[in-house]
């Protein structure tokens, strides 16, 4: 069981939303004394937890798992903080001698834990100024601002997506401190994981070109997938579950709202925890006096949107193996993938009883 220097062992399962990953995670951890590692951007956060279809209690004291309840909804994450903390996490189920599962659907959180990805640095005071003009002024001048700044960068970003605007922005605002001689447009590397969410960047392909030991761990990984009809059935039902579980109230506590109104009570939660799948559709509707129905509808529908950007990130990294969930049961499903880990396993030389 020991790992290559520097270089921890790691499984994964990973794939878009709505295909069965978490179900199948806890079975495999249980088969491979596994601890569960949350990629997920939701997940992070206490109280968010029918949304983000969190591991219920029974589940957690099941199987441990890590990088879940780490913030409260008014704060922020960024990719650097996640990585570091999921790195302490993993480093701790290894020295336990018990082997990391990676589960989630957050593409940009997957490839910084798993691919020799750097990041330029962050100001937080700079980013809040962003946010702030962001809300006086609307996108289209901080677009502006971008366009400016580095024509490059704004040409290849989704320039619809505030966040994606916002970090670009600030990325470039910093470089520009850093090197201001130099004059250097942002990196494609950058350029590419400012995409991740967006689905319109090139992916983590060149990446998986690089040399194995400039990889931050030794990763054996599976992404499932769904047919379109399969998958939206499937997606749909997610949502419907979540009203029945109490999504409505949920989204009340978090976002404060009482009624049609804002209790003024609660504090305003992130602009992440804001822009949650979910969350900001049913916060919506709350708002503007709409069905629970046309809250599902609106559900589906960015979902399926994430659903493909999701795909589409994940099948360009080559490391990743693929299994269908359509037409097969949870028990095959986990013989298949428990037969892909184990015969991995063994061809990297690592011995785990299944």
């Amino acid at each position: 069981m020991g790992d290559c220097i520097d270089r921890p062992l790691v499984l994964a399962i990973v794939g878009p939303t709505a295909t069965g990953k978490s179900a199948l995670a806890l079975e495999l951890a249980d088969r491979f004394n596994g601890e569960i590692v949350s990629v997920d951007s939701v997940q992070v956060y206490r109280g968010m937890d029918i949304g983000s279809d969190k591991p219920i209690k029974s589940d957690q004291i099941r199987v441990p798992h890590h990088m879940i309840d780490l913030l409260d909804s008014t704060e922020e994450i960024d990719v650097e903080e996640f990585r570091s903390k999921a790195n302490i996490a993993i480093r701790e189920i290894r020295s336990r001698r018990r082997l990391p599962l990676l589960v989630g659907g957050s593409a940009l959180y997957f490839t910084a834990l798993t691919a020799p990805v750097h990041f330029r640095p962050t100001d937080p005071g700079l980013r809040l100024e962003l946010e702030a003009k962001l809300d006086a002024e609307g996108l289209p001048s901080l677009v502006s601002d971008l366009e400016q700044v580095d024509p490059r960068a704004a040409q290849a970003i989704d320039v619809k997506n505030p966040r994606r605007v916002v970090r670009a922005l600030e990325s470039r605002l910093l470089l520009r401190g850093e090197a201001r001689a130099a004059g250097a447009p942002l990196s494609t590397e950058q350029l590419r994981l400012e995409e991740t969410s967006s689905g319109t960047g090139t992916g983590p392909a060149a990446l998986t070109e690089s040399r194995e030991r400039e990889f931050p761990v030794t990763l054996v990984g599976l992404a499932l997938a769904s047919d379109r009809v399969e998958h939206t059935q499937r997606i749909r039902r997610r949502a419907e579950s979540m009203f029945d579980r109490g999504f409505e109230d949920e989204v009340r506590s978090v976002f404060g709202l009482d009624g049609d109104t804002a209790t003024g009570s609660t504090p305003e939660p992130s602009r992440t925890a804001r822009q949650a799948l979910g969350y900001k559709e049913v916060a919506s509707a709350i708002s503007e006096g709409q069905s629970g129905d046309s809250a599902i509808e609106a559900i589906v529908a960015r979902t399926r949107q994430l659903s493909r950007r999701q795909t589409a990130w994940f099948r360009r990294d080559a490391r990743l193996s693929w299994i269908s969930v359509s037409r097969i049961s949870q028990a095959g499903l986990l013989d298949a993938a428990s037969s892909y880990f184990q015969s991995r396993l063994r061809a990297i030389g690592k011995e785990f009883l299944a």
